[in-house]
C-alpha cells in the first residue's frame, strides 16, 4: 500500500502548479486561435471593409439594420430549429483541431525580461 502522506504531499504539489496556470490567458489564446480558424471569420474579414465603409456613410442605417436582425433572430430563434449536437458542431468547426490542442498545450516562452510572449 502507499505511503498515504508521500500521495497528499503529490496531491499538494500538483494543486499548486495547477494554481499557478494563468487560466484567463489559456482561455485568451484558445478562444482567439479557435475564431481565426473558424470558416466565419473567413465572412467577417471580407464583409469588415464593406461595412466599415458604409459605417462612415451611413451609421444610423447600419445600426438600425442590426438591430432589425437581432430582433428577427430573437423572435425567430434560429438555433431552436437545429438539433444541440448541430450546434455544438458549427460552433466548434475549426479547420485544425489537433494545432488547437498543441496551441494550448504548448509552454508559453520567457523572454529575457521575465515576461511571457
Amino acid at each position: 500500500m502507499p505511503d498515504d502522506g508521500m500521495h497528499l504531499r503529490k496531491r499538494a504539489t500538483v494543486a499548486r502548479v495547477i494554481d499557478t496556470i494563468d487560466w484567463n490567458a489559456v482561455a485568451q489564446r484558445g478562444a482567439s486561435y479557435w475564431w481565426r480558424r473558424h470558416p466565419a471569420h473567413a465572412i467577417g474579414v471580407l464583409a469588415r471593409p464593406m461595412l466599415t465603409r458604409y459605417a462612415r456613410e451611413q451609421p444610423g442605417t447600419l445600426l438600425a439594420v442590426a438591430a432589425a436582425a437581432g430582433a428577427v433572430a430573437v423572435l425567430v430563434k434560429p438555433w431552436r430549429l437545429l438539433p444541440a449536437t448541430a450546434l455544438v458542431a458549427a460552433l466548434l468547426k475549426t479547420s485544425d483541431v489537433a494545432e488547437l490542442v498543441t496551441t494550448l498545450t504548448k509552454k508559453r516562452e520567457i523572454s529575457t525580461k521575465g515576461r511571457t510572449r
